[in-house]
């Protein structure tokens, strides 16, 4: 007897084979594994940040990460994730675990502020202001500047002194040597910007006669009136037969004629010859002032140039301060001194108006238009040169130096006069020093 199989069931069978072949064949892709994900951290300190942020990133990854530093800052250290660094960027392992990154930052040291220097006898000596996060500083000098728009120079006779503190004593110098120098600090293996540049001349001990000079009067009268050299027929007790100007074989560190004992220096203040074509001021051996010399190069201190007299001090201006000058402040005196203090002119930064006693102490009445002399102080005009004090009677007034015949002088505060500014210790008629 045949058996009986319904369509239906035989279907199914096929179905079901076609499903099976299909599960075993080609057509159908696998399940993809699942993915690994590890966790970067940061730990940062101040002084900088890292980027991209921190996060998960898929195993086998290699951050690449960027250290930024904030101003003032340094990279200190970067570690972790087995990474390593070229320049600022930070490149890891590839993934294979959780990890940290860690970043630290120092302080960078700042320049040192305040750096002055005071000379002697084959040496200098340096003072700063220190600063107690730094380990120590570093002195660099040389017999020429020693940085420029770019900083510190890269010269071969530059030279340099570490582990230091203030004060310092550079010794073993040449005399008459002007040497620049500047100051860095520096922690652990960084090193700060240098200090503003100083410079001084290292030059033997200098010690002035003291007292004012005389009036460079070297000839007499006579009973007739004659002028001639001074002899025994010249009247007595006449200006020539005494003081500084009559000493004969009078002991002179300088040169200068009678009395007057003067020594030319150059912008530094080193010493140049008498006979140097150049030099920028006038040491006064017997007072130990130092005069400013005039210039024909159109600059501030060209011999043509007019300032306005103006002291706001009132305990200095007798009442009245005089004209700052509207149209320019460049064009009064506290401006003018002040300016050429930050030049330091001739190495030093003291320079001011004179007295009355110490401009005349200059004037040599054996001349006239102008009464100096011409062989130290060029340029000079036979107009009247501001001095520093006001008129005691009259307010709107101050003393002026006439160099047409050297006479003490009152001009009015408002009236732009000639200006040659001096260094040194106040002088007076009265104390001599």
């Amino acid at each position: 007897m045949n058996k009986y199989y319904p369509a239906f069931g035989l279907t199914a069978c096929l179905l079901t084979l076609i499903l099976l072949a299909a599960c075993n064949g080609n057509d159908i892709s696998e399940a993809p594994p699942k993915t690994t994900f590890y966790r970067v951290e940061f730990n940062v300190a101040i002084g900088g940040a890292l980027t991209p942020a921190s996060g998960s990133f898929s195993a086998g990854t290699r951050l690449t990460i960027t250290v930024n530093v904030t101003e003032g800052y340094a990279l200190d250290s970067i570690t972790g994730c087995n990474g390593t660094l070229e320049a600022l960027l930070y490149t890891t392992a590839a993934l294979t675990q959780n990890c940290t990154i860690t970043a630290s930052f120092i302080l960078l040291p700042v320049a040192p502020t305040n750096l002055t220097v005071t000379a002697a006898e084959q040496q200098l000596t340096f003072y700063w202001d220190t600063d107690t996060t730094v380990t120590d500083y570093t002195l660099y000098y040389d017999e020429e500047p020693v940085v420029d728009d770019l900083g510190l120079v890269n010269r071969h006779s530059l030279k340099n002194i570490t582990s230091l503190q203030p004060p310092f004593t550079l010794a073993n110098l040449t005399n008459n040597q002007v040497y620049f120098a500047v100051i860095t600090a520096r922690k652990g293996a960084f090193e700060s910007a240098t200090s503003q540049q100083v410079f001084a001349v290292v030059n033997p001990l200098f010690t002035s006669v003291g007292g004012l000079n005389d009036t460079g009067l070297t000839l007499c009268a006579d009973s007739r009136g004659t002028i001639s050299a001074c002899n025994a027929d010249s009247v007595v007790n006449q200006d020539a037969l005494i003081g500084r100007d009559a000493v004969i074989g009078l002991v002179k560190q300088g040169s200068g004629r009678a009395g007057f004992d003067f020594t030319k220096l150059d912008e530094f203040g080193a010493i140049v010859a008498q006979n140097a074509p150049d030099w920028r001021c006038v040491r006064d051996n017997h007072t130990g002032l130092i005069w400013e010399v005039k210039t024909q190069d159109g600059s501030i201190q060209d011999q043509n140039l007019n300032y306005y007299w103006y002291e706001p001090d009132d305990t200095l201006n007798g009442g009245n301060p005089g004209y700052e000058s509207d149209f320019s402040k460049e064009r009064n005196t506290l401006y003018y001194s002040g300016l050429i203090n930050e030049l330091k002119l001739c190495g030093v930064a003291d320079w001011r108006l004179p007295t009355p006693e110490e401009l005349t102490s200059i004037v040599d009445y054996s001349f006239y238009e102008p009464a100096i002399d011409s062989n130290y102080f060029p340029n000079t005009l036979s107009r009247p040169y501001l001095t520093s004090q006001a008129h005691p009677l009259q307010p709107v007034g101050v003393r002026a130096v006439n160099f047409r015949f050297g006479s003490i002088v009152t001009i009015d505060k408002i009236s732009p006069s000639l200006v040659r500014l001096v260094s040194g210790p106040v002088l007076t008629e009265e104390n001599g020093q």
